[in-house]
């Protein structure tokens, strides 16, 4: 994956694109978050854009974003299976500032459906996933590997007269996004174990 942030304006816009992922022998797709300048709700839809790469055409271009929901996407990876891609970003309300969750998508690579989304994070934090990238996960006791995906990116904890912004990682699972677990590191030496789903 190659992260950088750029933005453009397209017919009343600001589109932010934050990361490209080559997805095959043939086609780019670009991950980001559309803002509607004219928009009374000044809201923000995930943009995913699928891009043949010998030639620029534009294969498909798809929004998500559901009412009253504030949507990012800051990274992607192809799936185990090749036939999709795992996006991660966040998803706030507009009613609950204090509260961002962390927002993880399967796409399928040829048509730009949803085939699962999730949301992790706790009540009152603001949870933000900046990279994913696919590893096994093994049940030793079974004998299984499990296709998982480990997310990183930041949350913000509230102390006692201030906020502090940590690590916050996760572990979800391939076939369905469950989780699998998730830790805010908030000392370089301490852990803080978040759900262990």
């Amino acid at each position: 994956m190659t992260t950088f942030s750029c933005s453009i304006s397209v017919r009343n816009r600001m589109i932010f694109i934050k990361a490209t992922e080559m997805v095959n022998d043939r086609e780019i797709m670009t991950v980001g978050y559309a803002l509607e300048a004219e928009s009374r709700e000044q809201t923000n839809d995930i943009v995913i854009v699928k891009t043949n790469q010998r030639d620029g055409t534009v294969v498909w271009s798809k929004t998500y974003g559901l009412n009253g929901l504030d949507e990012k996407a800051f990274g992607l990876t192809v799936s185990y299976d090749k036939r999709h891609v795992i996006i991660c970003g966040s998803a706030q309300s507009r009613e609950e500032k204090e509260d961002r969750n962390a927002l993880i998508m399967k796409i399928k690579i040829s048509t730009g459906e949803v085939v699962w989304s999730t949301q992790l994070g706790e009540l009152g934090e603001n949870e933000e996933l900046r990279m994913v990238e696919p590893v096994y996960s093994d049940d030793v006791a079974q004998g299984i590997s499990y296709p998982t995906y480990i997310l990183v990116g930041s949350t913000t904890l509230k102390r006692e007269y201030d906020l502090e912004s940590v690590l916050y990682a996760a572990s979800i699972y391939d076939h369905d996004g469950s989780g699998n677990w998730a830790y805010h590191y908030t000392h370089a030496n301490t852990l803080g174990k978040v759900n262990d789903f």
